[in-house]
């Protein structure tokens, strides 16, 4: 996942960040890969506290990208999330990532609000879009 991080973002984990989030019993956090053949296509990494959840990364190599594997791993994500009785995720977005959003929002997300200048960038700071999907009715 490390690996793939490198190709994918500006700002990549290192191997140690992402072996905090590999499932172990009861540390609430998981990750979820996508591979064609032996090749890591795709990953997801998540956490929960009680009933409620946070998307921290979610990525698709480019050379696969605009296939629904990035799709395919999101619905992997509420699938498991769901089987952990969490009520809703959260997640944040780079604003110009528009591939992202448009996902997020197919998928059941919702825009909640702004985070001004959370991202670095190459040109200063970018804004974050914050989301999130509630996987119970209000009237539970």
């Amino acid at each position: 996942m490390a690996r793939l991080d490198q190709k994918v973002s500006s700002r990549p984990w290192s191997m140690a960040q992402f072996a905090r989030y590999c499932p172990k019993p009861d540390n609430n956090a998981g990750s979820l890969v996508l591979s064609l053949g032996q090749k890591l296509t795709g990953y997801a990494v998540y956490q929960w506290i009680l009933d409620e959840a946070t998307l921290l990364q979610i990525a698709v190599d480019p050379g696969h990208r605009r296939k629904g594997y990035g799709k395919r791993l999101l619905n992997a994500v509420v699938n498991a999330l769901q089987e952990q009785r969490v009520a809703r995720c959260l997640l944040e977005v780079r604003e110009s990532n528009v591939a992202a959003l448009s996902l997020y929002i197919e998928s059941g997300f919702r825009i909640d609000g702004k985070r001004e200048a959370y991202y670095p960038d190459e040109n200063g700071r970018e804004d974050a879009i914050l989301m999130s999907c509630s996987f119970v009715s209000e009237i539970e």
